[in-house]
């Protein structure tokens, strides 16, 4: 039979996986008291030691003196070293480092004072104090859990078994999001959950994983401690009862003694002793009433006391949930709004989208059609270049006719210049000769012959003289301009010059 300390069975559950391990070993962050609802104390009692860890005096000193097998230290603990802010609540256990938590509990109408508290790491306590096996790490830090398991190095140091308190402070809240990934990352998987802790399990350890399927039942074989101090009590009133029976055989000794004096004393004394036993016998049972009554009530105050804890603290959290409540409301009202202001806002990014797509489409049309304009344009440049090209080819041949043609008609000028002087000179000598008075006194001999050649008629003139004998008058040569000659040399010459002209332009 084991003896229940904790709040909630933890040390039942653990019990159940671990309770093969002789001596083990164990961290206790957020100790509190070495008895009230600890998670330690039935492992204590079982040979087993480890490091209790509160930033309050008040508690490590309770500890010390309660637990001199273990290692107390009175600091706090968070994701670095330093020194942090703990607030230190009228209600024990509630001492907390998380603001809003401190928030709650003076909204709730609770006092406190701020106590500055040197602050490490668990990784530099393991460091420092932790055996080479540790069974099990226990967290309740009233809200602070997040920044305890950050401080933890659990690649080093490999707690079988990992208990943390994953509610917000006397409500049922879970919280376990904020630091539930890191303890999966560390590789450590959920193996139970209670309501108000989770515990996990190193994946080198997962064999212990059926001893968390069921909760806390009879076959655990426990009882709750406050069921024994009652038991002390009855025990208690059982010494007092074999006081009674001590002093009933004193009285009987005294009794013997004094038979020995007179017998009717010792009548008396007999009967003295009976009278007494039966009034002892009656003190005892009206002691054994009372105490069952004192019991009964005792009980019932605790009774009435934690129900009316239960339902002022029911109240709170139901006052507190209404308040969230409205604040969610809120809170989502103001996102349906944000919600839709952001679908409007899509809309009209939608329709200046749909006008830039519509825009861009036009634009790739216009450039399309500048693109095929472009390559028509190309293709006319590489026409009009192949022609520029077939022009300088047909300029170069022209320009190479152009002087051929030059030198033609320098060859024809010269030539032309030779005939015109030669015709001038003829022209004078014709016109000397007609002019002459042989030319004019031979005219009728010239009449004459012309007629007998029958190549002539006849001219008319003066009477014709007698001749005595016919004279041979060599005629001079003539040049006549309108002769095809003459006239095909013109037209070269002409040619040559207008083809030179449409060169050069």
């Amino acid at each position: 039979m084991i003896i229940s300390y904790a709040q909630n069975f933890e040390d039942v559950m653990l019990w159940r996986a671990l309770k093969h391990v002789e001596a083990g070993f164990y961290i206790d962050v957020g100790a509190n008291d070495p008895s009230v609802d600890s998670v330690t104390r039935l492992f204590y009692e079982q040979g087993w030691h480890g490091i209790n860890i509160e930033p309050l005096n008040s508690h490590v000193a309770a500890l010390q003196r309660d637990r001199p097998r273990d290692i107390n230290l009175c600091t706090a603990v968070g994701a670095s070293v330093g020194e942090v802010d703990i607030w230190e609540c009228d209600v024990r256990g509630w001492a907390t480092a998380d603001r809003e938590v401190v928030d709650q509990h003076i909204r709730q109408g609770h006092q406190g004072r701020y106590v500055r508290t040197p602050m490490t790491t668990l990784s530099a306590i393991c460091l420092e104090h932790a055996a080479d096996e540790i069974h099990f790490l226990k967290v309740d830090v009233e809200g602070f859990e997040a920044a305890v398991l950050q401080g933890m190095d659990f690649r080093r140091f490999r707690p079988w078994i990992v208990v943390v308190e994953a509610t917000r402070p006397h409500s049922t809240e879970e919280v376990h999001q904020a630091w539930e990934p890191w303890l999966l990352q560390c590789d450590y998987a959920l193996a139970y959950a209670d309501g108000l802790n989770r515990f996990y399990l190193a994946g080198e350890h997962v064999e212990l994983g059926p001893h968390f399927k069921y909760p806390p039942n009879f076959f655990d074989e426990f009882v709750k401690a406050p069921d024994i101090e009652s038991s002390i009590w009855a025990q208690t009133i059982m010494a007092r009862a074999n006081e009674a029976d001590e002093r009933a055989g004193h009285a009987n000794a005294r009794t013997g003694s004094a038979e020995l004096r007179a017998l009717n004393a010792e009548e008396r004394a007999t009967h003295s002793q009976a009278r007494l036993g039966k009034a002892e016998d009656r003190v005892t049972r009206a002691e054994e009433r009372a105490t069952r009554a004192e019991e009964r009530a005792t009980y019932a105050e605790a009774r009435s006391t934690y129900a009316e804890a239960r339902a002022s603290a029911a109240e709170q959290a139901l006052s507190l949930a209404q308040a969230r409540l409205e604040q969610a409301h809120a809170k989502v009202m103001g996102q349906e709004e944000a919600l839709a202001q952001a679908r409007a806002q899509a809309l009209r990014q939608e329709e200046t989208l749909a006008q830039a797509h519509a825009w861009a489409q036009k634009q790739e049309e216009t450039l399309a059609q500048a693109h095929a304009k472009a390559l028509r344009q190309d293709e006319a440049l590489a026409q009009a270049h192949a022609w520029a090209l077939k022009q300088e080819d047909a300029l170069t041949q022209g320009q190479q006719r152009a002087g051929q043609i030059d030198a033609q008609l320098a060859a024809s000028r010269a030539d032309a210049a030779h005939l015109s002087a030669a015709l001038a000179q003829s022209e004078l000598r014709v016109n000397s000769l007609m002019g002459s008075t042989s030319w004019r006194v031979t005219a009728p001999l010239r009449a004459l012959t012309s007629r007998l050649r029958g190549s002539v008629p006849a001219e008319p003139g003066p009477a014709a003289l007698p001749v005595t004998a016919p004279m041979s008058v060599p005629e001079p040569p003539r040049i006549d301009t309108e002769s095809p000659r003459v006239r095909a040399i013109h037209d070269q010459l002409n040619a040559a010059v207008q083809a030179q002209q449409r060169s050069r332009r």
